[in-house]
């Protein structure tokens, strides 16, 4: 049986962390290590354009991401762009990922809203 154990690098993030919360909701979830490969989702609402979106994938896919779009749940006018990757282990690499994304966010004219994980 595995034995839930919070990672030196989730505990040492500070407590009104985001990540924090959400690391520790999905290692009280999960069955398995935050190492364990799973799917994980970063999400970026409110791509302005179809092109903005496409570019956006463009780079997202050089980096072994799988992208989706559809309508901004919010706001039909923009789009809601998903990037997937399966076989994905937790690490403290997380943070770089994610800051990536924000970034493609950033530049395309969107908002990063964030990531989700399979439970394991």
């Amino acid at each position: 049986m595995f034995r839930k154990r919070v990672p030196r690098w989730v505990a040492d993030l500070p407590n009104d962390s985001i990540n924090k919360e959400l690391l520790t909701q999905l290692i009280n979830a999960s069955k398995k290590p935050l190492d364990t490969p799973r799917e994980i989702n970063f999400v970026i609402m409110d791509l302005p354009t179809r092109e903005a979106a496409e570019n956006a994938i463009v780079q997202l896919e050089e980096r072994g991401w799988i992208c989706k779009t559809n309508p901004d749940p919010r706001n039909s006018a923009t789009l809601h762009l998903e990037a997937t990757k399966r076989g994905y282990k937790i690490t403290d690499t997380i943070f770089e990922d994610e800051a990536y994304i924000a970034r493609i966010a950033k530049m395309y004219g969107a908002l990063y809203d964030g990531w989700y994980a399979q439970v394991v």
